[in-house]
């Protein structure tokens, strides 16, 4: 019997509607320096007021979700008290997980001048 089924089945190059959704909100959200943001927990555009600090968070986070990392990235969550230790204790749980390379690439694009 001839095997009518495509040899590539279950090999699916094109994303979703939501992660391409997704991807859309995170360029709009680089694009105006997330002055104007859609989330996945609100896909409504939202204007932020947000410290850079957080920004950068919801970046990292949001970039990790693009590719299929379900990791939670904020100052609170990390804890510390300060600038330097929220930093500090970010790039520890960053680089403990293996996703260092995520807040490497954030910085690198909102401040090229640092790194």
């Amino acid at each position: 019997m001839t095997d009518l089924w495509p040899e590539n089945i279950g090999k699916v190059r094109e994303k979703s509607p939501v992660a391409v959704l997704r991807k859309q909100a995170s360029l709009l959200g680089r694009k105006t320096k997330n002055l104007i943001q859609s989330t996945r927990q609100n896909p409504d555009l939202v204007i932020r007021a947000e410290p850079e600090r957080e920004v950068l968070c919801a970046d990292i986070e949001q970039e990790l979700h693009d590719n299929d990392v379900d990791l939670e990235v904020s100052l609170e969550m990390v804890g510390g008290s300060g600038k330097k230790s929220k930093i500090l204790k970010l790039t520890d749980y960053l680089d403990r997980r293996g996703y260092l390379n995520y807040l490497i690439d954030a910085v690198r694009e909102t401040r090229p001048e640092i790194i």
